[in-house]
C-alpha cells in the first residue's frame, strides 16, 4: 500500500497553494459571493429555502472534495466558498423592500414633493422622470411633457394618480415592465401629473455636473443639427435624448442599439485618452487626477450599472499603472461585478444591461483570442484580425442571453458591428474636439463639426442600411434557459481548453529559459 506524506497528494498541493495565493482566494471568494447573491435574489422571499439550498450545495461540494482527495485542504477550500457564499446570500437579505410602501395610495390622486434622483429620459414628445417622495424610500416614474425641462437634483411638487407598472406584450414575448423598473427601486408610476419646480439646488457635485452637462448638450445642439447632435450626445456624454422611433428601430434591427448609449466600449475609449493625457503629469498627481476625472465622468454620464462597471475597470487600470503592477483583467471583471452586486444585488438577475455588459467583456477578453488564433489566423493585418475576433467574441457571448430576454436578435450584428464600431472612436474624438472649440468660437468649431457631421451621418446611414436587409431583426418566440445553458457549455468548453493549453505553454516558457514558440 502506498503511503503519502501529508500535503503530497496532487489535489492537496493544488489547494494548499491556493491558500497562500491571495489572487486565487479573491477569484474563488468573489465567484462564491456572486453565487450566493444570485441564489438570494431567487429566494428573496424565503429565508429557509435559500439558506437550505445553499447549505446543501456547499455540503455536496465539501463531501465530494473530501472523498476525492481525503485531505483537509479541501475543507479549507470549502470554507472560502462558504464564506463568500454566505456574504452574498446575506447581502440580498439586507436590501430594504419598498415595493409595497405606497400601496395605500394606489389609484388615488395624491400630492407630494419629491427629488429627481436620475437624469431625465427625454423621448420625442415626453420625458420620464425618476423621483423619490420626501420621507419615503420607494421611487416613482413620472411621464411628463418635454417642457419645461427638469434636471437631476431638482425638488418638484407633484399632483397625480398613482399606479403600478404593467406587464405588456411585444411582438415576441410578454415584458414585465414592473420587474424592469424594480431593479432601480421604482415601484410606482404616474402619467402626466401636474408638476411645478419647488427648489433647484445650487451647490453640490451632482448639481455642478448637471449644469455642466446641460451646457455641453446645449453647445452640441448649436454646432450640429438633429439627429446627429442627439447621437453625439448619447455616445459622448450618455445623454438620454430622443432619436425618434424610426432611427431607434433601425439600430435595434441592425444589432447595434448599444451604440446609442454610453457603453463600456465608449468608456474604454475615454479612459484610454484620460490615462494618456494625465500620465504626462507626475505619477501620483496624474493618477489622482485621472481617478477624479473618471469618477466625475461616471456621474456626468448618469451612472447605471454598465457605466460604473466600465469606470471601475478603468480605475483598476489606473491603479495598476500608478503602482507599476500588471493589470489582471479577470480580477478587474470580478471586482467590478462584486462591487456593483454588493451595492445593488438584483443587478445580477434583473439588469439585462449589466448582464450583457459582463458577457460581452468576457467574450472580448477570453473568446476573441481563441477565435483570432483558431479561425482568423489567416488575416494578415493584426488590427483587422483583432477587430473581427473581438466583434465575433462579444456577439457570440451575448447572443443567447439577448435572445432569451427579448426574443429578438439581429443575425446581422456580426457584420454591422464590424462596419460601425470602428467609426465610434473617431466620431467621439472629432465630436469632442468640435465641442471644445465650440466654447471658444462657433466659427472656429465649424470645420471640425463638419467632419463630425459626416461621421455621424455615416453611422446613421449604415444602421438604416443594415436594418433594411432581409434577415435584420430576426425573431424567435420560443425561449428556453436549457438552450442557453447548452449553448454556453458548448462555447466555453473549447475556450477553456484553449486557455489551459496557452497558460501551460507560457508556464513552460518561463521555466525553460531560451525556449521560444518558433525555434530556429
Amino acid at each position: 500500500m502506498k503511503i503519502e506524506r501529508p500535503g503530497t497528494h496532487p489535489g492537496s498541493r493544488v489547494f494548499l497553494s491556493l491558500m497562500t495565493d491571495w489572487h486565487k482566494i479573491f477569484i474563488v471568494s468573489s465567484l462564491s459571493f456572486l453565487g450566493g447573491a444570485w441564489l438570494g435574489t431567487i429566494f428573496v422571499d424565503d429565508w429557509t429555502v435559500g439558506v437550505l439550498a445553499g447549505l446543501i450545495f456547499l455540503t455536496l461540494i465539501l463531501l465530494f472534495g473530501r472523498i476525492l482527495a481525503r485531505q483537509p485542504a479541501f475543507i479549507y477550500f470549502g470554507l472560502i466558498i462558504l464564506s463568500g457564499f454566505l456574504l452574498g446570500l446575506g447581502r440580498t437579505y439586507l436590501v430594504k423592500d419598498y415595493s409595497g410602501e405606497l400601496d395605500g395610495f394606489l389609484g388615488q390622486k395624491v400630492s407630494f414633493r419629491a427629488e429627481i434622483t436620475a437624469e431625465p429620459d427625454e423621448r420625442e414628445t415626453l420625458t420620464r422622470l425618476t423621483v423619490r417622495p420626501e420621507s419615503y424610500g420607494a421611487k416613482i416614474q413620472i411621464t411628463a411633457e418635454r417642457y419645461p425641462p427638469y434636471r437631476i437634483g431638482d425638488l418638484i411638487s407633484v399632483t397625480g394618480k398613482l399606479n403600478r407598472p404593467d406587464t405588456f406584450s411585444t411582438s415576441t414575448n410578454n415584458f414585465d415592465y414592473g420587474a424592469y423598473l424594480a431593479k432601480d427601486g421604482i415601484y410606482y408610476q404616474t402619467y402626466k401629473p401636474q408638476l411645478s419646480l419647488f427648489k433647484r439646488p445650487t451647490v453640490g457635485i451632482i448639481v455642478w455636473l448637471a449644469e455642466l452637462k446641460s451646457q455641453l448638450l446645449g453647445k452640441i445642439a448649436q454646432i450640429l443639427p438633429e439627429p446627429e447632435s442627439s447621437l453625439l450626445a448619447g455616445i459622448l456624454l450618455g445623454a438620454k435624448k430622443a432619436l425618434g422611433t424610426e432611427i431607434t428601430n433601425d439600430f435595434r434591427a441592425a444589432g447595434v442599439s448599444h451604440i446609442l448609449v454610453l457603453s463600456g466600449y465608449n468608456i474604454t475609449f475615454v479612459a484610454e485618452n484620460v490615462l494618456a493625457v494625465f500620465w504626462l503629469l507626475p505619477r501620483v498627481l496624474g493618477g489622482v487626477v485621472g481617478f477624479a476625472v473618471m469618477i466625475a465622468f461616471g456621474l456626468l454620464a448618469g451612472g447605471g450599472a454598465v457605466v460604473w462597471r466600465a469606470v471601475l475597470m478603468a480605475l483598476i487600470a489606473f491603479y495598476a499603472k500608478l503602482t507599476g503592477r500588471l493589470f489582471d483583467v479577470a480580477a478587474a471583471i470580478l471586482f467590478s461585478a462584486v462591487a456593483l452586486v454588493a451595492y445593488r444585488p438584483n443587478s445580477l438577475t434583473a439588469d439585462l444591461g449589466f448582464q450583457l455588459s459582463i458577457m460581452a467583456l468576457i467574450g472580448i477578453v477570453y473568446v476573441s483570442p481563441w477565435l483570432a488564433e483558431r479561425f482568423f489566423g489567416w488575416i494578415k493585418s493584426k488590427f483587422w484580425r483583432e477587430l473581427i475576433a473581438s466583434t465575433f467574441g462579444a456577439q457570440l457571448a451575448v447572443l443567447p442571453l439577448l435572445w432569451q430576454a427579448t426574443g429578438q436578435v439581429s443575425v446581422l450584428g456580426f457584420i454591422s458591428n464590424l462596419a460601425i464600431l470602428p467609426l465610434i472612436p473617431s466620431a467621439m474624438g472629432v465630436g469632442a474636439t468640435a465641442l471644445g472649440l465650440g466654447f471658444i468660437s462657433t466659427i472656429l468649431a465649424w470645420p471640425v463639426s463638419v467632419v463630425s457631421l459626416i461621421l455621424l451621418k455615416t453611422i446613421l446611414w449604415l444602421a438604416h442600411w443594415f436594418a433594411s436587409w432581409p434577415l435584420s431583426g430576426l425573431t424567435w418566440n420560443y425561449s428556453s434557459w436549457w438552450l442557453v445553458i447548452i449553448y454556453y457549455l458548448s462555447l466555453f468548453r473549447p475556450v477553456v481548453k484553449y486557455w489551459q493549453t496557452k497558460i501551460a505553454s507560457e508556464s513552460l516558457l518561463r521555466v525553460i529559459p531560451g525556449l521560444t514558440r518558433d525555434p530556429v
